[in-house]
């Protein structure tokens, strides 16, 4: 059977391999400080809870997909991330469709030829259709992104969560744009808005008035939902992608240096990428020379210009 990896899970196995940063350092670095930090790696019996927690999350995942858990699938990063994280727009997203389901049913009417809107109904019929559909993709999204549900192996966004794409979040990546990082974030915290429509749809239906109110809340739910969806689908995917790529080109020149493979790598890999990477490669292994530093500065280059 072939084994199938996601971009994310990509970007994990080449962590993993040079120590956990690709960036600005060399691969012997890299492995003698994942050695150290694994040598302390076991939780001190001091923190009980945390303890007590680790064995809870370890009964959990042994449950997962019958006798053996998780302990043989390819899947288990994806199961653990569920213990940790949840979506805390979910509930409050399925609520809301239920609601709309109900409403639905009672503005519409089965012609036998199918399902239509009642007279009069029809602009609010095709509205509450239109944010349903919307709320389905947001809830995707956002149980994809929060990691209370990411996908196995494909799926949107490369089966990252945004733990996985953001990091330590002390800095904005260079690539992402604060304004995509505030409309994920919002997305997240879109419960008022959310428990605002629910408030006024429940109202509809429970005393038939009120769609005035009705319609305003689904024109601020939908603006904030498609604009999230939108930055979601259109931008995210691209960035995943061109990370894993140049995650995967930095492992490479790390075991071109290295010599973990390096025989095999140099006979198989496409000239065009060698091309490519050659330069890169060199730059590190001026690096591991000593010939520069490890932040591409030259050795002394700054003494020699204080002295000036």
């Amino acid at each position: 059977m072939a084994l199938k990896l996601s971009y994310c899970q990509l970007i994990k196995i080449v962590l993993s391999q040079i120590g956990g940063s690709p960036l600005q350092q060399v691969y012997t670095q890299l492995s003698q400080g994942l050695q150290q930090i694994t040598k302390g790696g076991i939780i001190p019996s001091e923190f009980t809870q945390l303890k007590t927690f680790v064995d809870q999350v370890t009964t959990a995942l042994n449950g997962v997909n019958g006798v053996g858990g998780v302990v043989n699938d390819i899947n288990a990063m994806q199961e653990l991330t569920k213990q940790f994280f949840y979506n805390p727009v979910e509930t409050v997203t399925n609520e809301s469709v239920a609601l709309i389901d109900t409403r639905l049913a009672q503005i519409s009417e089965d012609l036998g030829s199918g399902i239509q809107p009642t007279s009069g109904n029809e602009v609010e019929y095709d509205k509450l259709l239109a944010i349903r559909s919307n709320l389905l993709e947001f809830k995707g999204h956002t149980n994809i992104l929060s990691g209370a549900n990411p996908p196995s192996t494909t799926g949107g966004f490369g089966g990252c969560t945004l733990a996985d794409l953001l990091g330590s979040g002390c800095s904005p990546a260079a690539d992402v744009p604060d304004i995509d990082l505030q409309v994920l974030v919002d997305g997240f915290n879109s419960g008022a808005i959310l428990n605002q429509f629910k408030t006024n749809l429940s109202s509809l239906i429970a005393n038939q008035t009120g769609y005035a109110q009705l319609s305003v809340a689904i024109n601020n739910l939908q603006s904030s939902i498609v604009n999230f969806n939108t930055t979601v689908t259109s931008k995210l995917n691209k960035i995943v992608i061109q990370k894993a790529v140049e995650t995967y080109i930095t492992n490479l020149a790390f075991n071109l240096l290295s010599g973990c493979s390096s025989t095999v790598i140099n006979a198989t890999i496409r000239p065009t990428a060698k091309s490519a990477i050659a330069p890169f490669v060199e730059y590190y292994q001026k690096i591991q020379n000593g010939v520069l530093n490890a932040d591409g500065s030259t050795p002394g280059a700054s003494d020699t210009a204080l002295a000036i």
